[in-house]
Order: C-alpha cells, then structure tokens, then sequence
C-alpha cells in the first residue's frame, strides 16, 4: 500500500482548493492566476474550480469533471481519464489541508516567481549577443516590470489579513 502524493506547491493549492466551500474557494482563487502555473492541466483545473466557486458550487473533483466535460474541454477519452486521474490525486486528503490554501498559494507563488525570473535570465542572454542596447533594454523594463507585479502579489498573499480572512 503506497502513502499519499508528495505534492508540488501548486499541486497542492489546487488539491485545497478543490476541498474548500464556493465562498471559500472565491476568496482563495484569486491568489494564483492561470499564468502563475506550469502544468497548464492544473491551470485549466484551477479555471474550472474558480467558475464554479462563482456559481455557487463547491468546486470539488465530481463538479470540476463535470463542468469540464459540458464546456468541451475533454474531447477523448484519453483526456477524461487523465483528469480524473489528476484530481484523484489532488484531492486526497492525506496529500494536502485545506486550511494550509494560503500557505500553499503563497509557495506556489514563489515557485512562479523564481521560474520567471530564470525566464528572464534566459530571454536576456539569448538576446544580449545581437539585440542593440534599445531593444535590449525594452526587453529588460518589460520583464522587470512584470516580476515586479508578481512580487507585489506575493507580498500580498503574505499578509497576515489574509489568512484570517480564509480562516473565517
């Protein structure tokens, strides 16, 4: 008999989320952004669980299945099966706590935001050698400008206010 999934960060922000009651899951939802995730399967879970948070509907592995097979999503049944697959393993209560949402968002966050900043490392070396210095520059205040933007969620997220307002 195995143990529970280790879980990436934003693995388990989602696996809580997905635990969490609609007015629950409106307050926590907002933290990550589709943009903010790797995998793009759990982004589209994370999408999904926001849309029906919105309804009123707990976005909990059977809702998020079922919304993601009336909105087209999954067209084979290869696609069914891996999703399914995906929020078993999400959603086992052994890998994750939904009271911990924020902590997890909060790491996730960072997750994203030191993945982006080696994006930008490397966006910045593949253009040093022949950009001229203009262009390079552009490139350079557009990328700082948006891992600025990130910092200053997380920053955010990190504020004590917000976890008691998830708590409540």
């Amino acid at each position: 008999m195995s143990g529970p999934a280790v879980l990436t960060a934003e693995q388990a922000y989602v696996g809580a989320l997905l635990w969490l009651d609609a007015p629950q899951a409106i307050a926590a939802h907002p933290w990550l952004t589709a943009e903010d995730f790797a995998d793009p399967q759990l982004a589209a879970v994370h999408t999904l669980a926001g849309a029906l948070a919105a309804q009123g509907v707990a976005p909990d592995p059977a809702a998020v299945l079922a919304l993601a097979r009336a909105s087209g999503m999954l067209t084979t049944a290869q696609s069914h099966r891996a999703l399914g697959e995906q929020l078993i393993e999400l959603y086992d209560h052994r890998a994750t706590v939904p009271a911990n949402v924020r902590f997890y968002a909060v790491n996730a966050l960072t997750d994203t935001y030191r993945r982006r900043m080696t994006e930008m490392a490397t966006r910045l070396a593949q253009i040093a050698g022949h950009a001229d210095l203009d262009e390079l520059n552009r490139v350079r205040d557009r990328e700082t400008e948006h891992l600025q933007r990130l910092h200053a969620r997380l920053t955010t997220l990190q504020q004590p206010q917000i976890l008691r307002s998830v708590a409540a």
